[in-house]
């Protein structure tokens, strides 16, 4: 069973994953994660917990493909049901992995509300909090 998985996914078959709303498009490796190919785009997706389905920064929507990931761990499905607005559709892109099939994401944002720009800190992974700005002035 060379080049096989024990799933019976082959290494090095490549996929393609597109992320939206930006639409762009990265060819990755079956059995990688999601969380790599939406950081490849060039998307901000923040990811605190550094990928062990504690924290739910990285919740997704899959529009597209998601017979071909993972199945949901426990710990996943746990994480999963505390996050208000999931919907069948949601992944943590920590957690799931690529198939064969071709993916489609939407990436779920869930702002936090400051009031200036200048609040806005480093999570401590290189990445800037995903925040709304609300202001009376704009």
């Amino acid at each position: 069973m060379s080049g096989y998985l024990r799933t019976g996914i082959r290494r090095n078959a490549k996929i393609w994953v597109t992320v939206l709303p930006s639409g762009k498009s990265v060819e990755m490796a079956s059995g990688a994660r999601l969380l790599d190919a939406v950081l490849l785009t060039g998307d901000v997706i923040t990811h605190q917990c550094g990928g062990r389905a504690r924290c739910g920064d990285c919740h997704v929507l899959v529009l597209q493909g998601g017979r071909g990931l993972s199945k949901v761990g426990r710990e996943e499905r746990e994480r999963l049901a505390l996050i208000a607005g999931t919907a069948s559709q949601s992944r943590l892109s920590c957690q799931a992995l690529l198939g064969l099939h071709k993916v489609t994401i939407e990436l779920v944002y869930n702002p936090i509300e400051i009031k200036d720009v200048n609040d806005l800190t480093d999570n401590g992974f290189g990445q800037i909090a995903t925040a709304r700005v609300i202001a009376d002035n704009l």
